[in-house]
C-alpha cells in the first residue's frame, strides 16, 4: 500500500568586523539618546538638563530635585509615552532601552510606574526597561531602591528584587547580604523567593569573587542556599565550568539540582563538549543521564555530526532514545534528512525506534511534505512503524484523515489498530460525522 502524502494547509578581518560594530552600537546608542533629548525639548520650550551619571554603590539619595522637578517629570512622562506609541517595533525597543539608561535617577520611579501602566505584564520590551531601570536604581541610589522593596507585593513582584539585588551586589555585594540576612526583610518569609534573592545576589558576586561567594552560600539557610549555588553555577557554568561543577554535589537531589546540571552541561559543551561529556559520564543515575543528554545537544547544535560521530563510538554503554533525539532534533534544524538517516542507519533496537518516532514528529510539524516523502521511502518494519506513530500524531489536529490514513500503513497489527481506535475516538470528539465518514471507507469498525 503506498502511503499517502500529507499537505499541511582572517583575524584581521574579524578584529575589523568587531570594531565596526561596537562604533555602530556607540553611534546608535548616541542617536537614540539625541532624539529622546529632541523629543524632550519640543514638549518643553527650554531643553531638560543633561543627567549625570553614577554608579557608587554607597549613594544614598538621588539628586535632590530643583524647582522644575515637576516639569521634568511631565517632560519625561510624556517622552516615555511617544515611545511606546512607535509603531516600529525595532524602532520602539531601541529608544525605550535609550530612554530607561537616561532617564534622571529621580525620576525611575515614576518611569517604571508608568511603564507598567501602559502595557500588560508580559510585555518583554517593557519588562526588559524596567530591569535596566530598577539595576540602574539600585547602583545609583540604593537606600532607595532597598526601601522601594518594602513597598512591593513580593508574590506579584518578586523580580523587582532579583533586578535591585543583582544590581546592588554588582558594586557591593556585602549590602545586598546584609539587607537580605535582616531579620526584619518580610520577603525572605517566602521560601521560593528567598532562593531567588540569594540567586541573583551569588551570580554578581560570582563575578568578582567567586571563593568569598561559594563560602557565603555555604552558609546561608535552607530557604536560600540552594538558590544561591544555582546562581553561582549559572555564572560559573560559562567562564569556569568545572568549578561549577564541584558546586553540584552541595545540592540535593532535585529540581534545583538537575536545572544547574542542565545548565553546566549545556554551556561546557559549547567550550569544550569533550570535556563536558566526560565529566557528564562520572555522574550516576539520573544526573548522568541529565548531563549526557544535555551535553550531546549543546554539542549537536553547533556540529551534529560530530556529536553523532562521539556517539557511535561511545564505550560508555548503551546508547538510550534520549541520548539519540538530543543530536538528532537540533540536527533537524539544519539538515532535517540527514538527522532521519542517521537515526534510521543506528542498530535495530527500542532506542533508534523511539528516536524515530521522535524526529517523524517534529519533523512533521515543521515541514509534514518533506517529512512525509521521506519515510514514503523507508522499508517497512518497526523503525517505520515508530516513524509513522509520530508523524500521525503530529499531523492529527491540522489534518486527521490524512493522520489515520498513515496510521492505517502501519505494518504491526496490535500497533496499527491501537493507533487506529485512539485516532477515530479522538476525531468522532471534535468531528463525529466526518470521522465516521472515514471509518466506512476504510472498513475500520468503530471503536
Amino acid at each position: 500500500m503506498k502511503a499517502p502524502s500529507i499537505v499541511i494547509s582572517a583575524p584581521f578581518a574579524v578584529l575589523g568586523v568587531a570594531m565596526l560594530a561596537i562604533i555602530l552600537l556607540g553611534w546608535q546608542r548616541h542617536h537614540y539618546h539625541t532624539e529622546i533629548l529632541t523629543l524632550q525639548a519640543r514638549i518643553q520650550q527650554d531643553p531638560p538638563p543633561t543627567t549625570t551619571r553614577t554608579t557608587s554603590a554607597t549613594t544614598a539619595e538621588p539628586r535632590s530635585p530643583d524647582r522644575n522637578s515637576a516639569t521634568r517629570r511631565a517632560t519625561t512622562a510624556a517622552a516615555l509615552g511617544a515611545i511606546l506609541a512607535q509603531a516600529d517595533p525595532a524602532a520602539r525597543i531601541r529608544a525605550l532601552l535609550a530612554f530607561a539608561d537616561t532617564v534622571p535617577t529621580a525620576e525611575i520611579a515614576a518611569a517604571i510606574q508608568q511603564l507598567r501602566d501602559s502595557s500588560p505584564d508580559w510585555d518583554p520590551d517593557t519588562k526588559t526597561a524596567i530591569h535596566l531601570l530598577l539595576t540602574r536604581l539600585a547602583m545609583e541610589a540604593p537606600d532607595l531602591a532597598l526601601a522601594h522593596l518594602q513597598t512591593i507585593d513580593p508574590t506579584k513582584q518578586g523580580a523587582d528584587a532579583t533586578s535591585i539585588l543583582a544590581g546592588i551586589a554588582a558594586t557591593d555585594p556585602q549590602r545586598a547580604t546584609k539587607w537580605l540576612s535582616d531579620p526584619a526583610n518580610r520577603m525572605t518569609a517566602f521560601p521560593l523567593i528567598g532562593h531567588f534573592l540569594a540567586g541573583s545576589i551569588a551570580k554578581e558576586w560570582a563575578r568578582q569573587d567567586p571563593t568569598a561567594a561559594v563560602e557565603w552560600a555555604g552558609q546561608l539557610p535552607d530557604n536560600q542556599r540552594t538558590g544561591a549555588y544555582i546562581g553561582l553555577m549559572g555564572t560559573l557554568a560559562s567562564t569556569d565550568p568545572k568549578t561549577a561543577s564541584t558546586l553540584v554535589a552541595r545540592l540535593e537531589d532535585g529540581g534545583p539540582r538537575r536545572e544547574a546540571i542542565r545548565n553546566i552541561a549545556t554551556a561546557w559543551a559549547k567550550q569544550s563538549p569533550l570535556a563536558a561529556l566526560d565529566w557528564a559520564q562520572s555522574l550516576e543515575g539520573a544526573d548522568r543521564s541529565t548531563a549526557v543528554k544535555e551535553a550531546l545537544g549543546s554539542w549537536a547544535a553547533q556540529h551534529p555530526q560530530d556529536a553523532a560521530n562521539y556517539l557511535e563510538q561511545s564505550q560508555s554503554g548503551e546508547v538510550t532514545a534520549d541520548q539519540l533525539k538530543a543530536v538528532a532534533e537540533p540536527w533537524l534544524n539544519q539538515a532535517p534528512a540527514a538527522a532521519a538517516n542517521w537515526v534510521a542507519t543506528r542498530p535495530a533496537d527500542d532506542a533508534r525506534n523511539d528516536a524515530m518516532a521522535g524526529v517523524m514528529w517534529r519533523w512533521t510539524m515543521t515541514e509534514p511534505a518533506a517529512a512525509s516523502t521521506w519515510l514514503s521511502a523507508q522499508p517497512p518494519g518497526p523503525t517505520r512503524d515508530s516513524g509513522i506513530a509520530g508523524l500521525a500524531l503530529a499531523a492529527f489536529d491540522s489534518d486527521p484523515s490524512g493522520a489515520l490514513t498513515w496510521a492505517a500503513s502501519i505494518s504491526d497489527e496490535s500497533k496499527r489498530t491501537e493507533a487506529i481506535n485512539k485516532g477515530v475516538s479522538e476525531w468522532i470528539k471534535r468531528d463525529p460525522d466526518a470521522a465516521r465518514e472515514w471509518a466506512a471507507s476504510h472498513n475500520i469498525p468503530l471503536p
